[in-house]
């Protein structure tokens, strides 16, 4: 397992050396309206993202089938990812047409920019399953580095004529769109065919089948990217745009190094969790509690040097238009030690198929975060001091998350809903 960590490690770490490297430039080119637009269009995809596929892209991790099965499976995950941005773009318009979201004409960059986002966005997430079934760590990690590198290139070259959101949206896009077709086309399956009505219908049984993925999980993850999401949705609510600039630079900054480690954690774990529990290998736990010990020790590092030094590094290299977001990166550093701890195992609940504990978790999580923002709306409190107290609360339920999934992995009632497909 260090092996395979290691292979994707290296991989991220390059990606993330290429956006460091390109921060100094972006951060010159673009404002912080800028930025805090694009955060906040990421932050309405990260909601939207569970219905790309219904959850059930976790079953390429776990489908016990021929060749066939997979692209059966794979070419689903695709369909309902078309499906609902084309219902995406329809509601948008209807919306803007009827008058019944008004702030649809208030959103800081192009509407449309959502349902295509949510398209790149949901098929790269569908295809990030395949090198992780397959154990092909490499391709894991050349596709990070080239969504790196074509984000950062294209906001760059296009940045240094136009500087506007819309760019930043579309390198996005592109960076995504570019990443799943690479992992598509060095994967090792069958080339998508006609489907005829067998293939269908077999399509319909499995939705049915599993269809305590989308009730249980569809919802969890909404609520799971609600809680990621809602610092930049709800500080867009109470404060200035440029605000959520500044935060969403010290967001961005922050999540850089969990980011290299939590990402090639998490492709690793997932898939060798799964493969465990597949192949009855003994019990999870101490594979689980293992790996958060480790990440936590790297956490408690990381968060001191945020802590002591985050400020003063931020002023150097980004320049004194972005000390707000250096003062939020010292607040966001209890945030960072738990989020490296957990961050890699935040879907392992429902790949173990406790989806429901999942949604529990994921509900009580939204709501404290709400009432956090609620509190701060009606105190009158300042940003900084918003922004602790979500960083505090979030780290508490990061914390809880782990108990939670230390206390049901190896509980047999997991077992009474199969999540494995066979071959018919």
């Amino acid at each position: 397992m260090i092996r395979s960590i290691a292979t994707v490690l290296n991989g991220n770490v390059i990606a993330q050396v290429i956006a460091l490297a390109a921060l100094l430039v972006i951060s010159r080119l673009f404002s912080a309206e800028t930025f805090g637009a694009f955060q906040l269009y990421s932050s309405i995809i990260v909601v939207l993202l569970p219905f790309a596929a219904l959850r059930l892209e976790f079953l390429i991790l776990r489908l016990k089938g021929s060749s066939h099965d997979l692209v059966r499976v794979l070419a689903l995950c695709l369909g309902i990812n078309a499906v609902g941005a084309g219902l995406l773009a329809l509601g948008l318009i209807l919306a803007r047409v009827s008058g019944i979201w008004p702030q649809a004409s208030e959103l800081p960059f192009p509407f449309w920019l959502l349902p295509v986002g949510f398209l790149a966005m949901g098929a790269l997430q569908t295809f990030n399953m395949l090198p992780v079934r397959n154990g092909a760590y490499r391709l894991v990690a050349q596709a990070r580095v080239l969504q790196s590198l074509v984000f950062n290139a294209s906001a760059i070259v296009v940045g240094l004529v136009a500087p506007t959101v819309p760019v930043l949206l579309m390198s996005d896009i592109v960076s995504r769109l570019g990443s799943a077709a690479a992992i598509f086309r060095k994967s090792k399956i069958a080339q998508f065919s006609h489907f005829d009505q067998n293939d269908l219908r077999w399509m319909r049984s499995i939705i049915s089948k599993y269809r305590h993925y989308p009730i249980y999980s569809v919802p969890s993850g909404v609520l799971s990217g609600l809680s990621m999401g809602l610092p930049v949705m709800a500080l867009s609510a109470l404060y200035t745009i440029s605000d959520v600039g500044q935060f969403s630079m010290a967001w961005r900054i922050t999540l850089l190094p969990i980011g290299v480690l939590s990402f090639s954690v998490s492709q690793v774990v997932n898939g060798r969790i799964a493969a465990i529990q597949r192949e009855g290998l003994g019990p999870l736990r101490p594979h689980i509690l293992r790996i958060s010990v480790f990440l936590l020790g790297v956490g408690i590092v990381a968060g001191v040097l945020a802590f002591f030094l985050g400020e003063h590094i931020v002023k150097l290299v980004l320049g004194e238009k972005w000390s707000m977001a250096g003062v939020i990166v010292t607040i966001l550093a209890p945030l960072l030690v738990t989020t490296l701890a957990v961050a890699p195992l935040n879907t392992m609940l429902t790949m173990l198929g406790h989806q429901l504990a999942q949604m529990i978790w994921d509900l009580s999580r939204i709501g404290g975060l709400v009432c956090v923002f609620v509190w701060s709306d009606a105190s009158g409190a300042d940003m900084q001091t918003t922004v602790t107290a979500f960083t505090w609360a979030s780290a508490f339920f990061s914390l809880a998350y782990l108990t939670i999934l230390l206390s049901v992995c190896d509980r047999p009632d997991g077992g009474k809903r199969s999540t494995e497909l066979h071959e018919n």
